[in-house]
């Protein structure tokens, strides 16, 4: 007769487990307030889907790639926004990638967060752009909470 009873304790477990997070969820479908939503979108990533119109007053991180016309390395530009938006992506949703003809054969990787510009770096040494760029972004938004 156990036997029968033995899954109701974890599926009980579960409900309770699982309850505050579904009834906020539930409340923030109702009331609209993107605030509410548990392990879902966040208000940085609704500024970031918004097409660059930062809605909530958020900063974000503004990549320009000055592309030489005359470049003829290994490296695309598709290459290169992946490993941007790798970089990015990993710490933030809030950043947007432009590329730029610029005259001569190299590459350079500028980072601005509001005031702050950070480069241009070669494809290469532009860790230092990302974290001074993250660094700068978590800064200016904390400061806007």
């Amino acid at each position: 007769m156990e036997r029968d009873t033995d899954w109701i304790r974890p599926v009980v477990i579960l409900v309770l487990l699982a309850a505050p997070a579904i009834g906020v969820r539930i409340a923030s479908h109702f009331s609209d307030d993107p605030h509410l939503q548990p392990l879902a979108i966040s208000s940085e990533r609704g500024a970031s889907a918004s097409g660059g119109r930062v809605e909530s007053g958020l900063a974000m991180v503004e990549v320009d790639v000055d592309w030489g016309q005359d470049w003829t390395g290994r490296m695309s530009r598709v290459e290169l926004r992946d490993a941007i938006a790798r970089s990015l992506s990993s710490q933030t949703d809030l950043y947007r990638v432009r590329f730029r003809e610029a005259p001569g054969a190299r590459i350079g990787v500028s980072f601005r967060v509001g005031p702050n510009v950070f480069g241009p770096y070669p494809p290469g040494g532009m860790r230092d752009g990302i974290h001074s760029a993250l660094v700068a972004l978590d800064i200016t938004n904390r400061s806007k909470r």
